[in-house]
């Protein structure tokens, strides 16, 4: 062995035993007067923290472009929901060096968490987890808004003695890293997750980085729920515009099509579009959520009210519902100023509703109006316009020619839209 090569050979056993893993060394040779070598200096650096920077920094790199990458494809034209979400998942197991993972999002309807993406795990795992209520790990996520970290699923005290452990451990999972996906107001729209066959505590730096993948997830989502609402809202306004187009065109050809004149018709036509108007007035104001029965009874009865005894259980109907029997209401007022009860100063109006089960087990209002004290009922010779009108707003309508009064009874399928005629 050369001089200097014994002297590298003593510099790098001594390094290795003061710990460090990597240096750089140079060797200068010292020479006396007559240009003798007599020895060597070595000046020795400690690189081993210089060369793990670097290599985090460089992983950084990598991770940030991988955040850039999922960010392009969740705006890409033409690109779905499945794949967008699909490549989340693929970038979080990449980010921590996970094994498999999944996203979960929220059911709106149910609460339940649902399995939207995953890799890597087969059929027993998703049948599982899909089925569940909840899962543990997801569901204290969501309810703390931070990360929760499952370091060993063998002692971890949220799955000792329950049955998904065994799921967990079937399917090579040790570790679990569970990340909500909170929306700017701070609503949990779901989880993504990533799974490791080895125990594993994660590093601040892999929390950072799946928090970044986190939020953007998370705005993905918040943006495709607004698209579907508003997708929802053109076609329920489309729709509404339909039904109320369909409603004024039924009244214009009935009105202008009867005997009255001009000015008769004109002021039947205008009084039927404002019942149309109150109703659409109180269902602005409700959110097209529907109309309360004793609501619509109250307001188109208004002028006779002290005439007018109502009773029935709270009735809450749609948006095509509460326009239809509003429009019956404001006829059957009509006809009772003109000819029934509300034409003296006697009569009086019960109306009543009840809620029955059908035949298929779905609910039927049954509503009837009942006159008392008017001038003596003559039975039409004819359907004037009204009745026709009010035949219209329900396919089961009767009409009772009492000699105690005018008796009317509609019978409507809860929930059940029933279309202009």
């Amino acid at each position: 062995m050369l001089k200097g090569e014994r002297v590298e050979f003593e510099i790098s056993m001594y390094l290795k035993s003061v710990g460090a893993r990597s240096f750089h060394a140079v060797y200068t040779s010292e020479r006396d007067s007559r240009g003798t070598i007599k020895g060597f200096v070595a000046s020795v650096t400690d690189i081993s923290d210089q060369r793990k920077a670097d290599a985090l920094i460089a992983a950084d790199m990598r991770a940030m472009t991988l955040l850039q990458e999922v960010s392009s494809e969740c705006v890409r034209e033409g690109a779905s929901m499945d794949e967008c979400l699909h490549h989340i998942v693929d970038a979080a197991i990449t980010i921590v060096g996970a094994d498999k993972g999944n996203l979960q999002t929220i059911n709106r309807n149910t609460g339940t968490l649902n399995i939207a993406a995953q890799r890597r795990f087969q059929d027993q795992f998703n049948k599982f987890f899909k089925s569940m209520q909840d899962d543990a790990v997801s569901a204290r996520a969501m309810q703390s808004g931070k990360p929760v970290i499952v370091e060993d699923v063998t002692s971890s005290e949220i799955f000792i003695k329950a049955p998904s452990q065994k799921v967990l451990l079937d399917a090579g999972v040790c570790g679990v890293i569970s990340t909500p996906l909170m929306n700017s107001k701070g609503i949990p729209l779901g989880t993504v997750s990533t799974h490791f066959r080895q125990p594993h505590q994660p590093s601040e730096r892999e929390l950072r980085l799946v928090g970044l993948l986190a939020r953007q997830a998370a705005d993905y989502l918040e943006r495709k729920r607004s698209e579907e609402i508003q997708k929802t809202l053109n076609y329920e306004i489309q729709h509404r515009a339909n039904n109320l187009l369909a409603i004024v065109q039924s009244i214009a050809r009935r009105t202008l099509s009867g005997d009255h004149t001009l000015s008769q018709a004109r002021e039947a036509f205008e009084a039927r579009l404002e019942a149309v108007a109150r109703a659409n007035l109180r269902l602005t104001k409700s959110n097209w959520s529907g109309l309360d029965l004793t609501e619509i009874v109250q307001t188109e009865l208004k002028p006779f009210y002290d005439r007018v005894k109502n009773e029935g259980p709270i009735v809450t109907l749609d948006p095509q519902q509460g326009q239809n029997l509003a429009l019956a209401l404001h006829e059957l007022a009509t006809n009772a100023a003109k000819y029934g009860a509300f034409s003296n100063a006697s009569g009086t109006v019960r109306v009543f509703w009840t809620i029955m089960r059908g035949d298929d087990g779905s609910s039927l209002l049954n509503f009837k109006w009942q006159e008392g004290g008017g001038p003596p009922v003559i039975v039409p010779t004819r359907r004037g316009f009204g009745s026709k009108l009010i035949s219209a707003t329900s396919p089961n309508v009767r009409f009772n020619y009492l000699p105690e009064g005018l008796s009317c009874e509609i019978g409507v399928k809860l929930g059940a839209e029933i279309p202009p005629k």
